[in-house]
């Protein structure tokens, strides 16, 4: 996997005397002192339909190879090509 990489040059700032807090916590990622709120990345929460449209699809594949291992047609075939 290639990772791009930029070089960037550090300023130098003009000495302020505004300072900011930031708390990091489980409800909202960061909250800054002066109230401003960034809201966590939830994963999950964006890709449930897509997750239960794989599902779907997977029970309906394994029902189709149960149904097919279980037919006493395949069953039959695969004793005489097996033994």
């Amino acid at each position: 996997m290639l990772v791009p990489v930029v070089e960037t040059i550090a300023k130098n700032l003009s000495k302020t005397d505004n300072s900011i807090g930031i708390d990091l916590g489980i409800s909202t990622f960061a909250t800054l002192s002066n109230g401003k709120k960034f809201e966590a990345p939830k994963p999950l929460k964006q890709n449930l339909k897509k997750l239960a449209k794989f599902q779907r699809k997977f029970v309906i594949a394994l029902r189709i190879k149960v149904r097919t291992f279980l037919n006493p047609v395949c069953a039959a075939f695969r004793r005489k090509t097996l033994y």
